[in-house]
């Protein structure tokens, strides 16, 4: 009986840390703040949270018809903490990835822009899909060029 009751334990350990691990990893989409103008680009960042430090995750996205989307680098973040109570030494790590894109699109309009999905092994997020309304560059009757 005991010995059902630790394999039991045992099992509900792993699975517990193997869900715990496989949602450990977020992504998620950072703008600019609107608003946007149809012929200037503009910056987008999409932030993966909770992955490996190694590989360095891939990231897969399409450009909306009418529009350039392109990538312009990834920059690892690699944070280490170490707290020591009571002589108990607990040592933790933090990996964030940021990739930063830029987005232009050619005419006003509504573009979907999304999903991003960040690829590392067997472990696969993405961000949802979000809509971009691009607007007319306003002009003045006072400016010249």
């Amino acid at each position: 009986m005991k010995r059902v009751r630790l394999v039991s334990v045992a099992a509900l350990a792993v699975l517990v840390s193997a869900t715990a691990s496989a949602y450990a990893q977020t992504v998620q989409l950072r703008r600019e703040r609107a608003p946007y103008y149809a012929g200037v680009p503009f910056d987008l960042q999409v932030v993966a949270d909770g992955f490996k430090e190694n590989p360095t995750p891939e990231i897969h996205f399409e450009s909306p018809p009418g529009s350039t989307l392109e990538l312009r680098g990834v920059s690892p973040k690699v944070s280490s903490f170490m707290q020591i109570i009571n002589g108990k030494v607990t040592r933790s790590k933090q990996v964030e990835f940021v990739f930063d894109l830029r987005f232009a699109g050619r005419m006003p309009g509504r573009y979907p822009v999304g999903p991003f999905r960040v690829v590392q092994g067997s472990v696969e997020r993405s961000t949802g899909t979000y809509d971009v309304t691009l607007a007319e560059i306003p002009v003045a009757g006072s400016q010249r060029i």
